[in-house]
């Protein structure tokens, strides 16, 4: 399942900002890891602010989609983000499914037709539209109370800049999964 990435960082903000690591899922040997390291400052949880969060450049939110979707041998400088995200769009490519999180009944839809009408689902998927990502990207979309205007622009900018390979995977993903929802006669 992807997500659209602005929102996804934001999600996985929330988390880290109320303790939430990954710290122990990973290997310690991996250059990865230990940048990774460097953003807890010493502290075995990064109760980073917005701010914090966005300006450690080895925060592993940054493209994080992307960074999962492509060769599971990278590590730190041997790829380079076009290398990763031509990987990413390709091993999309060749998944039998995959999902958008924002399109929950086309999703359901998709995977019956792919792997047919032996799964039961229980219910209809009903979806939460109100995330606390959703939340507080709809307060930077409209300047809300306490965000001033510029303030908002320049956090969804900055956020923008820090996933444009996710952003540019998730234009891709969208694009295929439309194009497979019209194949199967779905749309």
């Amino acid at each position: 399942m992807l997500r659209n990435p602005i929102k996804r960082y934001l999600s996985e903000w929330n988390h880290v900002k109320n303790g939430a690591q990954w710290i122990d899922k990973f290997n310690n040997r991996k250059c990865l890891y230990k940048n990774y390291l460097k953003c807890f400052k010493g502290q075995k949880t990064w109760n980073a602010s917005l701010d914090d969060f966005m300006s450690c450049e080895y925060n592993l939110a940054n493209n994080r989609q992307t960074l999962l979707l492509s060769d599971s041998n990278y590590d730190c400088s041997n790829k380079t983000g076009e290398e990763m995200l031509e990987e990413a769009k390709r091993n999309l490519e060749s998944l039998s499914f995959f999902g958008l999180t924002e399109y929950h009944d086309l999703n359901r839809k998709l995977f019956l037709k792919i792997f047919g009408g032996s799964f039961r689902f229980l219910k209809e998927f009903k979806t939460a539209n109100q995330t606390v990502a959703d939340n507080f990207y709809k307060l930077l979309k409209t300047k809300g109370v306490d965000i001033t205007e510029e303030n908002s622009d320049k956090i969804l900018k900055k956020i923008q800049q820090l996933n444009s390979l996710d952003i540019q995977l998730y234009e891709f993903a969208k694009d295929l999964f439309f194009k497979r929802l019209k194949f199967y006669n779905i749309l």
